[in-house]
This record gives structure tokens, C-alpha cells and sequence, in this order.
């Protein structure tokens, strides 16, 4: 694997200084490179090696280890004793700010306000010092703020890094029985939205201690100012309190509903990506866009009640200040009392701050809390899943079932001994899998392991690797193991690199392992040689071209033990005679185990179970294959074993030897999809937007989420309330002008003062919550829509877009991007402040303050300007970083067998690490350069009351009390204020890259229509005859086609088989067939040309079974009728056809059995026998078979054909063969090469052309395979002459 990692400069905070990194001026120069041109990926750099993630993971690791040995191990309580203490200077800070320099800022406020009301010349000089520790005051809060967040999202950054990272570790080690608990979409789930509690959690969380003690000092003062009347004030702010608390323990409700309905959708959607093929042949979109639409529905009901109620909160806890000043003044005035400016002003300092820390900072602090404990909650559930057992046997204090050492043995000792073995894949099944097996190897011998589909075959390799919980019995394994799964496994790099596996390269072993692999050709196909990248899940390679990979994996790892699951596709009777032992397995028990002539002794017949009667049963094809369901293999060192390849061009019949330890093989098994040897498998790096987040982006959200009224009336509750929310002070302030200016004359009646005051209130409240009603309404219709239109467009997306994407990169629109549209962006786009109104009341105090102001407003566009341009960059870096994370975890989980079983998880865990890492990096940049902006905002803000006190200081005669505390208390607000606003709308735009990521995939190519006007003939189609007219198939991003100028025809009901070598194009005829590439030319089937009618309404007339069998997470029956088209006597006879009948019956619930993520509680031949038994459903006119019973054994796979002749003898059946003795009796067989039709008759007459392909093809099966396969075209011949005469 590639571990280099993306981004290689030095860590710029680490070199900075202290005052460069706690206020992020480290970012500077990355600013200004950014203002000159577009970042690159080159310009980033690295986070600080305190941040490394396998550093933070060990020390978290370290402390989980502890909690597990207790009886009650809380993930929680690990995570706070590992990162708890680094929360200290951020609570220090944060106590500080609020409860000393916030509270002396109201104290020195009313002193200065104090002087205005009586201008005395001996008090100015201690008036001007007084304001300038109002100044002073907030400057020293800007000084600790952003430290204490810089701190907090530091602390964050670790938690999250080391919460990823120890998941994925656990990932290497789960147990394959943990799969029924969690699944790949859910893991995800967890290690996108759960993680990201932490990061607003720890900036707030210090708010649930320091919110109270700020309270209670800020109450004090109060008192001193109004007395017992700010009880009541404080009455009304803890009635707050227990209704914030009663949300909280809703919003936990909600969030632990809302991340299960997530995990559920995402996980639907992961199986879609990764089975979008087979869906759309079987044209089952509709379904599954069935199954999506219900799961966001569900999710989307739970968002919308948790965003109401967080609007409500949000409009509760805006207005709650001057519900509490209202409360207060009234009181205060009907007893009597006049409302001097002094204790106007002080007093709504103290509850506006005091407001802002207890109705918003503290519940949200007990909020995500909550969610915070959810998400920990779901993390440890994850964590605790069952592992595989150790293989150290002291580490339990007593022997485990399992031993294995890496020492290879010598002479007559065991290689791998299993005694009495008893092993159980799901625990809720009664029977075990394998019951009672007992089978040991000596050093160099060979096991093959035969049985019927389900006898327990794979289950037998899995335990010898360790991968399944044993009941009974022991395994001993003494050596190291490579294995070739029955399912080829790749990851995204190079072919060599696939091959070599993390080993160091030898040059030698390795040409002579695609020497005996066979996989000259293939170098020579591919476009870049060994160094050609295989793509996710190998979409740049043949299925031939996978299995071959897949074994020299295993050749070249020597090894000292060899599992290989159904490596060899055409082996005979003579292999079986050569193997040291054979076990045979029936329904998971040791029928039979020994030499082959110990079992022929004993009256079992070997040759029956691995090779077919000679002679079919008529001049039908039997879709034969030659050898057992997954015939596995296990090879010691010093064992030799050549078995010569039908189709390769590279060997003879002879035995050839690589080393002393390894053993050779050809396979000819081939799978799925040819390529065409100009493809390029290139894949391309992931699309970055560029510049400024376009216009059309903000108005296909807002489309997407409003209609002309919603818009129009949440546009009038903005400004409405906007204005009522500042005219109140205003007011407010010119009423205490007035009883400052009659403070000698006579009391005046305070009702009319009163009704407006009241008006106000009220006014603005209702105000407000029409705003944020038809706010959040109006973003959660986006978010449905924006969600409904990127899944539509994906489900209409061309084949081709999945194979060119990894699944990672589209499960990222899904998870976290979908994520921020959801949650994140309502939330930062409501807190945009209206700055400018704040702006324009301080004007209105004094006309002179409009020239700073004027200032202040120009320097904040010109640094937000150069922010967002560095900043919208440093977000998309960031939002391509979480894409490899994601692919390594889906890339890991599928291939977990595989890793573990060479050992290979330190490779793959320091790859996670590189990842984590680069991701690391960019969203610290991120986070950096908002603390930096914010940074910026407070200084200017901080100028600008500069400039308000000294304006009013220098001009204070004649300005009254209430004006002067007006342009001071509104002039302290915008400290905060501009700069989480300006940093919000930043925000916005940075969230909108999420939009417009969305939106990318909302405007993908689409195929074809799925439903045409076409007017068909009745019961097309009827013969099933198919017609290809000159028809040339190119590729996305391939030069040349892959199909030339093919022209060929099939009668009704005839039996093709289609043959060729790797890359000559068989896969892409069914490929064009079903319009999965649109081709040019001409197909038509009983005359309708197919390029006219719609997808469905062509795929739904044909039949495919699949070579590589797909299942869904779901049940039974809905993987077999997932429109409900059929009666449950239709399905039982269906699968009785296909001898899976008695087996659904064993299973609970019988055809309502849920199967689990990609159909892995079934086993690789059932689910074929699955894909066999929808077709048979389906009774279509046309079959086509990709090798449709490569999984399945000689008696099983007999009673199929007759199944198939039963149900399709009057269908035309065509099979893309990867062997030949699966269409040697066929009608005709097509013989393609280089994307052309070179030969195309009967297999009799194609081998009385001895200078043709076909009968090269033949002949390099070898003498005896040869003569058997010549004979039975030869049968096949005289039959249908038979049937003519």
C-alpha cells in the first residue's frame, strides 16, 4: 500500500511562538499566499506531533484498557481521564473572562454613565479612567478568549483523532459474529456525526460550571443597583433553567432515535454503492429509492422535532434577557422608583451577559452533554463487541482453543492440528456450523476439502484462520499462513503493490509468481504494466485478472500454510488422487476424512462429487463445472503441486517449482467485467471546488427549501424582529433620558411608558418566533430536497460513475455532508448577527460616532474578504481529507479476512494513521484560521469603542446619561457580536462547500430514461431472438473501443455460449445488452431496437445471474420478490428448484430470515443459489449466465441444469463462459477476440478448425480435458442431427 502521506511540510505551529500559536498568527503567511493565488495541497502543512494519532490513541487505549477490567467499564470515563486534565486552562480562562472582567466592565460602565448624569469637572479625570477600563476590560477578554477556545478545540481535535483511530483499530479485531450487531454504515456513521460532539462540547461544556458562579456574582451586583427587585429577575431566569433541562433530556431522546435512523440509511445506502450493478440489471432502483425515501423519512421527522425545539430554545433564550429586564424594570417603576441610566445600564449589562451564559451557554452545555454521552454511549456499545481470541495462551492465565506461532516445524511434527472441532458462526443458531471435525497435517501434505453448498467448507478455512468463535475442540497452527479468498479482494493501489502486500520487493520471487499465475498477459494488457492502479473493489480489472491477483498474493507472501478458497476452477479427478488427505464435510460434520483410497475403500465415491456424468442428458448446455464448491485447499511448505491452466498461453504440461515453499497454480477462473487493454484504471483524484462559492449555490438552497410565502415571511420576521429587538433599547434609553431630565419635577404617570414597554416585549417575542419558525422550516425542506435530489441522481447515475468512485467518496455526501446540511448549517446561518443595526443605534447616539463606525464596517469586509478565500480552500482540503478515512474503514471491514490472515494490520493501520493525520491537519488549518478571523473582529471592535469612549469623553457636555450608556453598552456588545457573525457568515459560506459538494452529484450525467411511449407488440418479448448490428462499446475514458464492429444474431431459444481470453470483450456483450455503457450501432431484440425503450423496460425482460452473487441486508423475501409480484407458494417453489427449500426452513422466521450486510450469514454458494432462484421467478425470455454455477457443487450444480432446461427451454440462454466445458455443448458459441467476433458455430465444427481460437483454446487444457471436451461437443452434435432426422 502507498503510505506516503499527502501532506509532508513541517508543522508551522510548532516552530511558532506562544503568542503565535494561541492566537493562530502562524496561519499569516498562508493568508497572503492564499489572497495571491489558489491554495495547493503542497501549501499545507502538517498538525503538531502532539496531535499524531497513534500517539493519542495509545495513551486513550492505555486507560480503556483499564475500565474493561472492571465490572462496569464506562468509554466515558476513559476518555475524561485521558483528556480531562487538558480542559483545565480552558476553564480557568473561561471563569476569569466571565466572572471577574465581564462583571468589574459593568461596574466601571456605571461609573462612567454615573458621570454623565452629573457632568462635574472634579469627577472627569476618574470618569475617563473608568472608561478606559471599560476598553481595558474587553481587550483583556479578547486576550483570553480565543486562547481558551484555541485550548478547548485542541482538547476536542485529540479526543476525536484518538476516538477514530482506536475504532478502527477495534475494526482489525472484530469478531465476525460482531457483523450481527453493527455494520459498515453505522461505523461510519460513528466516525462521522457522533465524533463531532466533542468539538462544541468542549468550548461550551466549561459553561455548566462557570454559567452559575457568574450568576450568582452578577445577581449580587444587581442587588446593589435595584435591590430585592432583581429577585424577581432571577426568579424568571431559573424557571429557565428545568425547562432547558426537560428540552436536554428530549433532545437525548432525539439524538439517540435520530443516529440509529442514521445509521440505518446510511448503511442502505452502502450496500446500494456497492451492489449498484446488479440493481440496475435487475432494475430494482425503484425499491431500493423506496427503502431510502422511508429511512430519511423516519430520520427527517426526528431532525424536524429536535431543529423546533431548538428554535424554540433559541428564541426563548434571545428574548429572555429582556423578558428579565422587563420583569425587573416594571417592578421597579411600580413601586415607586425611578429608572436612573446607571442602573438601566448596568443592570442590562449584567443580564445580558448573565442571560447569554445561563439560557444559551448552559443548557446547550447540558445538551450536548446529553448527545455527548449518546455518542459515547454508541462508541463504547462498538468498542465492546466480541473480538477474536488471542492467539497468546498465557495471556488468559489458561489455554486457548486457538494456538498458533509463526515457527514452521520439521520432520513428523504437525503443521496444523484440529481435534474435535466445533464451531457456531451466529450464536442464536441452535446448530453449529461444524460439529466435530478432526483432521491434522504434517509438513508438506494437502488437504482438499470437499462438500456440498453449505456443507461448512468456508467455515473450515475461517476457523483454521481464526475468524470464528470455537465452541469445542482445539486448533494448533504452527507456521504462517497466506490465503486467497473465494471472493477476490483488492485495494486501491497498484498491481504490484496488491501483490506484494506490504513485503519487500524481490524481483526474482516475483516474476517467477506471475510466471505460475499466469499473469504474463495480463501485465502486457494493462495500461501502466504491475504499476497499473487496480481501483476500489478492482473496478480496473477483469474478474480473471482479480482471482490471479488474489493468488499471487498469496504465493508471494511466503508463506508456510496455504488457504486457498476455490482457487482452481478446472481441476479433475487426478487432483484429488494426489491430495494428502481429503476431508469431506456434509451439513458441517466430518463425513469422511483420509487418503484417497482409504475413502474408495470405504465405498465413497469421490469422483461423483467433483465431476460430472460424461454424457448430458440431451444437447442442452449443463452450465457444468469441474470441480467442488469452494474446494478448499490447505498446502504446507515443501509441497509442489502444478496444475496446468486451460487458458494460458504461458505453460505446458509440466510441473514447474518457484522455491522450496511455494505452490503453484494456474487458474482460469474468471469473473464479471473484461477491460479493454487501453482502459486507463487511473482513478481520478477527487473534484475540488474552485473560487468563491457561486450565487447559483445559495439559490438552489434556498429554492430547495421555501416556496414565495415561506420566504417572503421569513424575510419580514427577520427585519421585524431585527428592529423591535433595537428600538427597545433605544426607546428604553430615551425613557431614562427622561426621567433623568424631570428627576426635580413632579412624578409623571408611568402607565403610557409601561403599555409600550410591554408592547415591545411582546412584540418582539412573537416576532422572533415567527422568524425562527419559518426559518428552520424552511432549511429542513432543503435538507430533504437536497437529500432526495443527490440519492435520485445517484440511483440515475451511469455504472461507470461507481466504478471511477470509491465508496468512501460517496458515502461522504451521505454521512457528513448531508450532516452539516442537516444540523450545522440551520444553526450557523440563523446566528448571523445584523451587526449593522448595532451599528446604526450607536450612530443615532451621537452623528459624529457614523465615521469610525464607517471604518469599523470597511476594515471588517476588507479582513473577511481575505479570510474566506483562505478559509473556503482550507474547508474543501478538508472536506477531501474525510473521503480516505471513510474508503480505509469500508476497504478494511471487506477485506478483514484477508488482512488478518497475512498478518498485514500494522500495514493497514499505519496507512489509517497517514490518513487520520492529513485530515488532522486540514481541519486544525481550519479551525486555526477562524480563531484567527475572530481575532481580527475583536481588535477592530475593540478600536471601535476606543474611538465611542473617547468620542464621549472629549464631548460629553450635553449628552445625556441614557444616550452616553446606549452608544457604550451597544458599542461592548459588538465585541463578541461582529466577530462570531463575521466568523458565522465565514461559517455559512464554509458549510455551503458542503451544499455545493452535494449539488455536484445532484447534476451527474444520467442514463437513459427508464420508461419509454414505445408501443410494444403484445408479449414482446416472444422468441427471444437478439440481434447485434455493427455495434462498437467504448468505455468512459478509453481511447479505443472495447467492442468493434460486432455483428452477429441469436434465434429464439437458442443456447450461446460466448468464449474468449482476458480482455477480448465477453463481459462487455452483456455489458451492451443491457445499455449498462450506451454503445453505437444496433441491438434488438425480436426486432424492437433496444436503444429506443426504456432501461426497465428492458432489463425487466431479461434474466441475469450475476458470477459474483449479491445479497441485500433485509429478508429473504424481499431479496427474492422485493415488490411483492409473487405469492409465497411461487417463492417456496422457486427455492425448492433451487435446493435451498429445506435450508430457509432451518433459518427463523424462514423467508422473513434478515439477512445481514451483503448477504454474509449465507455463504458464497447460497447466495448464487439466491440469484439463480430470482431468475426463476422472473421466467424471462432471455437468460443471461455469468458462469452462474461457479459456487455451487457437481450434484447440486446437475439438479440446477435440469431446473434451467425445465423452466428456460424455450428461452434463449446465453452464457458468458470463463471455462469451457461449460458451453461445449451449447448450440453456438461466439468466439471473441480483441473486441471482435472471430468464430461463431457450433463447438463441432469450431474444432474441426484447427487453426482457429477455439480449438487452440481446447487444446491448451491438456491432453485428457481435451478429449473430454471434444467428446462431449461431438455427443452434443450427433444429438441435435438425432433430434433433425
Amino acid at each position: 500500500m502507498d503510505k506516503a502521506e499527502t501532506i509532508t511540510k513541517k508543522s508551522k505551529h510548532g516552530e511558532s511562538w506562544i503568542f503565535g500559536r494561541i492566537y493562530s498568527t502562524w496561519l499569516l503567511p498562508l493568508y497572503f499566499k492564499g489572497l495571491r493565488r489558489e491554495l495547493k495541497i503542497s501549501d499545507l502543512c502538517k498538525s503538531p506531533n502532539s496531535d499524531e494519532s497513534e500517539l493519542l490513541a495509545d495513551k486513550l487505549e492505555k486507560n480503556w484498557n483499564i475500565e474493561l477490567k472492571k465490572s462496569n467499564p464506562s468509554f466515558a470515563r476513559a476518555s475524561v481521564k485521558t483528556f480531562g486534565l487538558y480542559l483545565l486552562p480552558t476553564f480557568i480562562l473561561f471563569l476569569f473572562e466571565e466572572c471577574v472582567l465581564r462583571n468589574v466592565q459593568a461596574l466601571m460602565l456605571a461609573r462612567v454613565i454615573h458621570f454623565f448624569a452629573n457632568p462635574i469637572d472634579e469627577d472627569y479625570l476618574y470618569a475617563s479612567l473608568s472608561a478606559a477600563t471599560v476598553v481595558g476590560a474587553s481587550f483583556f477578554y479578547v486576550l483570553c478568549h480565543h486562547p481558551a477556545c484555541y485550548l478547548a478545540v485542541r482538547v476536542a481535535i485529540k479526543a476525536r483523532v484518538s476516538w477514530c483511530t482506536l475504532m478502527y483499530r477495534k475494526a482489525l479485531r472484530l469478531n465476525h459474529s460482531a457483523f450481527g450487531h453493527t455494520t459498515i454504515g453505522q461505523i461510519l456513521n460513528l466516525m462521522s456525526n457522533d465524533v463531532s460532539r466533542l468539538d462544541e462540547f468542549c468550548i461550551i461544556g466549561s459553561y455548566m460550571i462557570v454559567a452559575p458562579i457568574q450568576t450568582c456574582i452578577g445577581m449580587y451586583i444587581c442587588y446593589l443597583y435595584l435591590g430585592p427587585v432583581c429577585f424577581i429577575g432571577l426568579g424568571i431566569l431559573f424557571l429557565f433553567i428545568p425547562s432547558n433541562s426537560f428540552t436536554g433530556r428530549i433532545f437525548l431522546k432525539l439524538r439517540t432515535k435520530v443516529a440509529t435512523l442514521s445509521d440505518t440509511r446510511i448503511r442502505v445506502i452502502n450496500e446500494i454503492i456497492k451492489g449498484m450493478r446488479v440493481i440496475k440489471m435487475y432494475a430494482w432502483e425503484k425499491h431500493f429509492s423506496a427503502l431510502i425515501s422511508e429511512a430519511r423519512r423516519q430520520e427527517m421527522a426526528k431532525i424536524r422535532n429536535a431543529t423546533f425545539l431548538r428554535a424554540l430554545n433559541i428564541s426563548i433564550s434571545v428574548v429572555s434577557g429582556r423578558i428579565i429586564l422587563f420583569a425587573i424594570f416594571i417592578t421597579y417603576v411600580v413601586q415607586g422608583n425611578t429608572l436612573n441610566a446607571d442602573k438601566v445600564f448596568v443592570v442590562m449589562s449584567v443580564i445580558n451577559t448573565v442571560r447569554l451564559t445561563m439560557t444559551w451557554m448552559f443548557p446547550n452545555s447540558i445538551a450536548l452533554l446529553s448527545e455527548l454521552s449518546v455518542s459515547c454511549q454508541r462508541v463504547q456499545t462498538f468498542l465492546m463487541l466480541d473480538e477474536i481470541e488471542s492467539t497468546d495462551s498465557n495471556k488468559s492465565g489458561k489455554p486457548n482453543k486457538y494456538l498458533k506461532t509463526n515457527v514452521p516445524v520439521s520432520g513428523s511434527k504437525l503443521a496444523i492440528s484440529v481435534n474435535n472441532l466445533s464451531v457456531k458462526w451466529d450464536p442464536n443458531h441452535v446448530q453449529p456450523s461444524l460439529n466435530d471435525i478432526t483432521v491434522s497435517l504434517k509438513q508438506g501434505e494437502l488437504l482438499a476439502v470437499i462438500g456440498s453448498v453449505g456443507s461448512g467448507k468456508s467455515t473450515f478455512l475461517m476457523s483454521l484462520m481464526n475468524e470464528i468463535d470455537i465452541l469445542n475442540g482445539t486448533i494448533n497452527i504452527n507456521g504462517r499462513i497466506a490465503y486467497a479468498s473465494q471472493e477476490p479482494w483488492s485495494f486501491n493501489g497498484s498491481v504490484l503493490q496488491n501483490i506484494m502486500f506490504g513485503k519487500e520487493f524481490d524481483s526474482i520471487k516475483y516474476k517467477n509468481v506471475i510466471d505460475v499465475c499466469a499473469m504474463k498477459r495480463d501485465i502486457k494488457l494493462f495500461p501502466f504494466g504491475e504499476r497499473t492502479l487496480v481501483g476500489e473493489r478492482g473496478v480496473a480489472l477483469s474478474g480473471g485478472q482479480k482471482a490471479r491477483i488474489t493468488l499471487a498474493r498469496a504465493l508471494y507472501n511466503d508463506a508456510d500454510i496455504y488457504l486457498l478458497d476455490d482457487p482452481l476452477s478446472a481441476v479433475d479427478s487426478e487432483f484429488i488422487k494426489k491430495a494428502s488427505k481429503i476431508l469431506v464435510l456434509k451439513e458441517g460434520k466430518q463425513y469422511a476424512c483420509g487418503t484417497y483410497d482409504e475413502l474408495t475403500d470405504a465405498g465413497i465415491d469421490l469422483i461423483s462429487l467433483i465431476q460430472k456424468p460424461d454424457k448430458p442428458t440431451d444437447g442442452r448446455p449443463t452450465f457444468e463445472r469441474q470441480t467442488s464448491v469452494s474446494s478448499q485447499l490447505s498446502i504446507s511448505r515443501n509441497r509442489t503441486l502444478s496444475i496446468i491452466s486451460a487458458q494460458s498461453e504461458v505453460w505446458n504440461n509440466q510441473t514447474k517449482k518457484v522455491d522450496n515453499r511455494m505452490v503453484m497454480f494456474h487458474s482460469i477462473k474468471q469473473i464479471s467485467v473484461d477491460i479493454d487493454a487501453d482502459f486507463d484504471p487511473v482513478v481520478d483524484e477527487e473534484d475540488k471546488g474552485k473560487g468563491s462559492i457561486s450565487g447559483r449555490i445559495y439559490v438552489q438552497y434556498v429554492k430547495a427549501g421555501s416556496g414565495t410565502f415561506l420566504m417572503i415571511a421569513m424575510l419580514l420576521s427577520t427585519f421585524i424582529s431585527q428592529f423591535m429587538f433595537h428600538f427597545t433599547d433605544v426607546w428604553l434609553s430615551n425613557w431614562t433620558n427622561e426621567e433623568d431630565s424631570m428627576e426635580h419635577s413632579k412624578p409623571t404617570d408611568e402607565s403610557t411608558n409601561t403599555m409600550i414597554y410591554s408592547s415591545l416585549i411582546i412584540g418582539q417575542f412573537v416576532a422572533m418566533i415567527i422568524r425562527s419558525a419559518t426559518f428552520f422550516t424552511m432549511c429542513i425542506y432543503a435538507s430533504v430536497n437536497l437529500h432526495n435530489r443527490i440519492f435520485y441522481c445517484l440511483m440515475r447515475a451511469p455504472i461507470s460513475f461507481f466504478d471511477a468512485n470509491p465508496t468512501g467518496r460517496i458515502l461522504n455526501r451521505f454521512t457528513k455532508d448531508i450532516g452539516i446540511i442537516d444540523e450545522q448549517l440551520p444553526l450557523a446561518a440563523y446566528d448571523l448577527n445584523l451587526v449593522i443595526g448595532t451599528i446604526i443605534v450607536v450612530a443615532l447616539s451621537q452623528w459624529y460616532l457614523i465615521f469610525p463606525a464607517l471604518i469599523m464596517v470597511a476594515m471588517i469586509l476588507i479582513v473577511r474578504a481575505a479570510y474566506i478565500k483562505t478559509a473556503r480552500e482550507l474547508k474543501r482540503f478538508e472536506g477531501m481529507a474525510r473521503s480516505p478515512i471513510y474508503n480505509q474503514m469500508t476497504l478494511t471491514l471487506n477485506g478483514l479476512a484477508t488482512i488478518r490472515a497475512f498478518e498485514a494490520q500494522s500495514l493497514f493501520i499505519d496507512q489509517y494513521y497517514h490518513y487520520q493525520n492529513d485530515h488532522t491537519a486540514t481541519y486544525f488549518m481550519c479551525f486555526a484560521s477562524s480563531r484567527l478571523l475572530g481575532l481580527c473582529m475583536d481588535i477592530i471592535c475593540i478600536a471601535y469603542i476606543s474611538c465611542v469612549a473617547i468620542f464621549l469623553m472629549i464631548f460629553y457636555q450635553g449628552i445625556p446619561s441614557g444616550t452616553a450608556g446606549l452608544a457604550l453598552s451597544m458599542a461592548l456588545g459588538l465585541t463578541g457580536m461582529t466577530q462570531w457573525g463575521v466568523r458565522q457568515s465565514a461559517e455559512v459560506e464554509n458549510h455551503m462547500t458542503s451544499v455545493e459538494r452535494v449539488i455536484e452529484y445532484s447534476n451527474l450525467e444520467p442514463e437513459a430514461e427508464l420508461e419509454s411511449l414505445y408501443k410494444f407488440p403484445k408479449n414482446w418479448p416472444e422468441t427471444g431472438s437478439v440481434k447485434f448490428e455493427r455495434v462498437y462499446l467504448t468505455y468512459a475514458n478509453c481511447p479505443e473501443p472495447v467492442l468493434k464492429n460486432l455483428t452477429f444474431d441469436i434465434r429464439g431459444g437458442e443456447k450461446i455460449g460466448v468464449v474468449g481470453r482476458t480482455g477480448a470483450g465477453k463481459s462487455s456483450i452483456l455489458a451492451a445488452l443491457f445499455r449498462m455503457v450506451e454503445i453505437q450501432g444496433k441491438i434488438s431484440i425480436d426486432g424492437v431496437d433496444c436503444s429506443v425503450i426504456g432501461l426497465h423496460e428492458l432489463r425487466k425482460k431479461m434474466s441475469i445471474i450475476p458470477q459474483e452473487p449479491m445479497a441485500f441486508i433485509g429478508t429473504l423475501r424481499k431479496n427474492l420478490d422485493p415488490f411483492d409480484d409473487h405469492d409465497d407458494e411461487q417463492i417456496w417453489s422457486a427455492l425448492e428448484e433451487v435446493q435451498l427449500k429445506n435450508a430457509v426452513l432451518e433459518m427463523p422466521g424462514q423467508l422473513d430470515y434478515v439477512l445481514s450486510e451483503g448477504g454474509g450469514n449465507l455463504s458464497v454458494g447460497q447466495r448464487q443459489l439466491i440469484c439463480l432462484a430470482r431468475a426463476l421467478l422472473r421466467r424471462n425470455k432471455i437468460l443471461v449466465l455469468d458462469e452462474a454455477t461457479a459456487n455451487v457443487d457437481h450434484r447440486t450444480d446437475a439438479l440446477i441444469q435440469r431446473t434451467i432446461r425445465h423452466n428456460f427451454s424455450q428461452c434463449t440462454v446465453i452464457t458468458i463462459a470463463h471455462r469451457l466445458n461449460t458451453i461445449i455443448d451449447s448450440d453456438r458459441v461466439l468466439v471473441l477476440d480483441a473486441g471482435r467476433v472471430i468464430q461463431y458455430d457450433t463447438p463441432y465444427n469450431l474444432l474441426q478448425v484447427h487453426s482457429g481460437i477455439f480449438y487452440h483454446l481446447v487444446q491448451q487444457t491438456g491432453k485428457q480435458m481435451a478429449a473430454k471436451l471434444t467428446a462431449a461437443a461431438t455427443d452434443s452434435n450427433n444429438n441435435v442431427r438425432g433430434i433433425k432426422m
